[in-house]
C-alpha cells in the first residue's frame, strides 16, 4: 500500500505548476525499440500523478492506461486532460484509481510499455522495499513478452549532488534517503523478478530539471519558503527549524555576495551528476 508523507489531496492543487516532466525523449527512445511501433501500443502511466506525462504521451501513443492511488491527483489529471480534448481524438485515455503495488484491474500481458515516474519514493521503506518488490512483479505480469518500462527517481546521493537545496536540509535528505532504494538496490530487484537489460542512465545538462524552471533558477525564490517547499515532497519531512535555518543560509550567502557563486557551482554539479535517473527495463520475449 501507498505511504506517502505529503498530502496530495492538498498537493495536488499547485503540482502542475511547480513540476515539469522530464528525461521524456529518452524514455520515449527506449519505447520505441519494439516491434510494435508506438502508435500502435498501449502505455501504463503508473503513478501518473496530476498528468504532467500522460498529456505529453498522448501525442505519441495509441491508447494510455494512466492510474494513481491519490484521488486529489486523479482530480487534477483529468481536470488537465480536459484543458486539451483533442489529445482524446487521436490518443484513448482511461485515468483510473488504483495501486501500482497489485495493478489488480490490469490483465497479464496486457500493455506494451509503462512509465513510473517519481513514485518510488511514496511507497514504504521500512519493510525492505517489499511494496516496491511487489509494484515491480506487477509491472512484469501485465508487460507483453518484449515490453519496456521505463521508472525514473531520485536516489538519496542525486538528491544532494542534483538539487541545489539539498545541501541546505541534508538531514532531511539523508532522513528521506532510508526510504528510497540505491541505484543497485533497484537493479537487483527488477532483474530478481525477471527483467532483462537493466540499465540506469542519469540525466544530466541544464534542462533536465523536475521544477517550474522560473522557481528553480531563481535561487532568491527560496527565501520564500512557505511557496518554495511546495516544489518538493522532502520538504514535508524537513523541521521548522531545519526549514529556517535553511533560509538564513540563504539570506546569509546573498548578504555577502557569495550567492551567486555558490549556486553556478551546485548547477555544475547537477549537469555533472543529474537530478534524476531513468532506470531502463525489458521484459523478456519468453
Amino acid at each position: 500500500m501507498y505511504y506517502s508523507y505529503e498530502n496530495y489531496n492538498d498537493r495536488s492543487k499547485t503540482y502542475t505548476g511547480l513540476r515539469q516532466p522530464v528525461g521524456m525523449a529518452e524514455q520515449l527512445s527506449h519505447f520505441c525499440e519494439q516491434k510494435t511501433p508506438v502508435k500502435e501500443q498501449t502505455l501504463l502511466d503508473a503513478g501518473c500523478g496530476t498528468g504532467n506525462y500522460m498529456i505529453q504521451y498522448a501525442k505519441e501513443f495509441k491508447e494510455i492506461r494512466a492510474i494513481d492511488f491519490n484521488e486529489g491527483m486523479l482530480f487534477e489529471a483529468r481536470s488537465n486532460l480536459k484543458q486539451d480534448m483533442s489529445l482524446m481524438d487521436s490518443c484513448d485515455i482511461k485515468v483510473t484509481q488504483g495501486s501500482i503495488i497489485d495493478l489488480k484491474d490490469f490483465k497479464d500481458e496486457s500493455v506494451h510499455s509503462i512509465c513510473n515516474n517519481q513514485v518510488i519514493h511514496h511507497l514504504r521503506g521500512d519493510d525492505n522495499f517489499a511494496d516496491a518488490k511487489a509494484a515491480f512483479a506487477s509491472f512484469y505480469r501485465v508487460l507483453k513478452p518484449g515490453g519496456k518500462l521505463v521508472l525514473n527517481w531520485v536516489s538519496e546521493d542525486l538528491t544532494l549532488k542534483g538539487t541545489w537545496w539539498g545541501e541546505l536540509i541534508s538531514e532531511t535528505v539523508h532522513r528521506w534517503g532510508k526510504r528510497v532504494p540505491s541505484e543497485e538496490e533497484m537493479v537487483k530487484m527488477f532483474k530478481e523478478v525477471g527483467f532483462q537489460d537493466v540499465k540506469l542512465e542519469p540525466l544530466t545538462g541544464k534542462d533536465q530539471i523536475l521544477y517550474n524552471p522560473e522557481l528553480y533558477f531563481n535561487v532568491r525564490s527560496f527565501i520564500d519558503i512557505d511557496n518554495f517547499k511546495r516544489t518538493d515532497s522532502t520538504f514535508s519531512l524537513c523541521t521548522e527549524e531545519e526549514l529556517q535555518k535553511a533560509v538564513e543560509k540563504v539570506k546569509e550567502m546573498d548578504a555577502n555576495g557569495t550567492l551567486d557563486t555558490w549556486f553556478a557551482d551546485k548547477e555544475k554539479e547537477r549537469q555533472t551528476f543529474g537530478q534524476t535517473l531513468n532506470l531502463y527495463a525489458t521484459k523478456p520475449m519468453c
